[in-house]
């Protein structure tokens, strides 16, 4: 079986969502204009939506729609509540939508992206690993991956004084492996 995430796809993914959307009773959905397309570009996100003339434009990661089809609605549902008056931003007014949809619609639309996951996916599936470091909290064992040697790594590698606090567990003492 096939799972590969088209545009076609995206576009009725799209019409679904704003439809749900009418339902709740965001009828603004209905005068605007949309378009939806793969970015190949995205790094770290994995959906965007920008104003464009005479409407809106949203972008959906390429790689994350490849690896983890299942995230794509709830990205587009995200990225759609923007679109609605008040919510470019995510405020208490989206946050309040958000909650309104997950709650009546059964998605999982959240502030933060499913990037983690996407993360784990997309190194699993990958050639090869970009990632050069990872950083473990010695309190919770919680892991993150880095691309790039950024302040905090050459502060550890170098034995200097950091403050930093992992936001799982509190923790101030981070373990480094270079991979």
């Amino acid at each position: 079986m096939n799972n590969t995430i088209t545009l076609t796809d995206l576009n009725t993914f799209m019409n679904e969502c704003k439809k749900e959307l009418i339902d709740l009773g965001y009828y603004e959905v209905m005068n605007k204009s949309y378009v939806i397309c793969f970015n190949s570009r995205f790094k770290a996100k994995l959906g965007q939506i920008k104003m464009i003339p005479g409407g809106y434009q949203i972008d959906i990661n390429s790689h994350f729609a490849e690896i983890c089809p299942e995230g794509v609605r709830n990205t587009i549902m995200h990225e759609l509540i923007h679109s609605l008056q008040g919510c470019m931003n995510h405020g208490n007014k989206w946050q309040t939508i958000a909650k309104l949809v997950n709650n009546t619609l059964h998605y999982h639309v959240t502030t933060t992206s499913y990037y983690e996951k996407y993360q784990k996916y997309y190194n699993a599936h990958s050639n090869k690993s970009t990632n050069k470091y990872t950083l473990t909290c010695a309190a919770c064992n919680h892991k993150w991956n880095y691309k790039k040697r950024t302040k905090l790594i050459t502060k550890i590698q170098n034995n200097q004084a950091y403050v930093v606090m992992c936001p799982y567990c509190g923790g101030a003492e981070f373990h480094l492996t270079n991979l």
